[in-house]
């Protein structure tokens, strides 16, 4: 017992945090701190990108339907069309369209859209330089007598179990190869042509039945 007018002993002292323990506190403070900015973030990003997936037209994208049998570049001049069978060039390459015809669908699976119908051309691609050419059957479309161009179809290409690989033709110097290409045109297009600029600025015109 203290005697009166002695000072009082000296209280419990807390003890100080170890460093470890300190340091563990700011590294979950960190990580918690960051995964709310990823949070964030992440919402942010998920919202921007549904904004572009709901604009997102898959079939017009692929331009297998007819989203695709739609104007999609300038119409050109068919004033020079070839007859059906009559040679075109495209710079070193000389084309001959042996058919063209609307086809079934061999595939009951992948029918045209409802008012269309699949296409087919046929036709015989020379090369007549001293060099190997790379044709693409996607520069080729078929356009009607009102401007309108339809582009090559995925889905007409396998509906008649063309292989994609297909339409692109390595044709070597001075040979010959044969292409099938299928397109998706409306049921009441006319006056159809079958354009290719494959290697050439000028369009090559075929005129089709």
């Amino acid at each position: 017992m203290s005697q009166p007018g002695s000072p009082l002993p000296p209280g419990p002292q807390k003890k100080a945090l170890p460093g470890w323990a300190l340091a563990m506190i700011a590294i979950f403070s960190g990580l918690i701190v960051l995964c709310v900015v990823a949070g964030v973030v992440g919402v942010f990003v998920m919202n921007a990108l549904g904004s572009e997936v709901g604009n997102i037209n898959p079939f017009k994208q692929l331009g297998g339907t007819a989203e695709s049998a739609q104007p999609t570049q300038q119409a050109v001049d068919t004033a020079s069309a070839q007859a059906l069978g009559a040679p075109v060039s495209s710079g070193s390459l000389t084309l001959v369209v042996k058919s063209a015809a609307p086809a079934a669908s061999a595939d009951a699976e992948l029918p045209p859209e409802e008012g269309s119908t699949y296409y087919s051309i046929q036709a015989e691609i020379s090369n007549t330089s001293g060099e190997d050419v790379f044709f693409n059957g996607y520069d080729t479309y078929i356009q009607d007598a009102k401007g309108a161009i339809y582009k090559l179809s995925p889905f007409a290409l396998a509906s008649a179990g063309v292989q994609s690989a297909a339409v692109f033709q390595h044709i070597a110097a001075h040979s010959t190869t044969s292409i099938t290409l299928d397109y998706e045109v409306p049921l009441d297009a006319s006056g159809l042509y079958w354009v290719t600029q494959t290697q050439s600025a000028t369009p090559a015109v075929v005129r089709l039945p």
